[in-house]
């Protein structure tokens, strides 16, 4: 009897070791090509090139906000101090204009021989 449990066993074992082998073999993966090796590299670069151009196109896009609005306030900059300088000139061109119409009229009535006459207070 014990010599029949022994065969049983080996046998058993036999079986246990051929059917491991075959799953082994089996489930072991296919050896990687040549081709699949590049195709996986291909890959693999394909999504680090669009991973960086989309960083870079969102760095674009805070880039160009920011230069608008850089440009914006340069604008308004630009059409404050404008408007500053306008209206200085206008004034200094008025602070002219009366002056020289005071002057003429002195020259006028100095030309015809009569006293200028008194001028209302002057306006600065």
């Amino acid at each position: 009897m014990m010599q029949r449990d022994m065969r049983e066993f080996m046998a058993a074992l036999a079986a246990g070791i051929a059917l491991g082998a075959v799953a082994a073999s089996a489930v072991r993966p296919s050896p990687v090509t040549r081709r699949d090796r590049i195709v996986r590299e291909i890959r693999r670069r394909q999504r680090r090139i669009h991973r960086d151009l989309s960083r870079t196109g969102h760095g674009l896009g805070e880039s160009l906000a920011g230069t608008i609005d850089i440009g914006r306030a340069i604008g308004e900059t630009g059409r404050d101090l404008a408007g500053e300088v306008k209206s200085e000139a206008l004034g200094a061109v008025a602070t002219a204009w009366e002056r020289f119409a005071g002057s003429l009229t002195r020259h006028l009535y100095a030309a015809a021989g009569r006293r200028t006459p008194r001028a209302g207070p002057r306006r600065r």
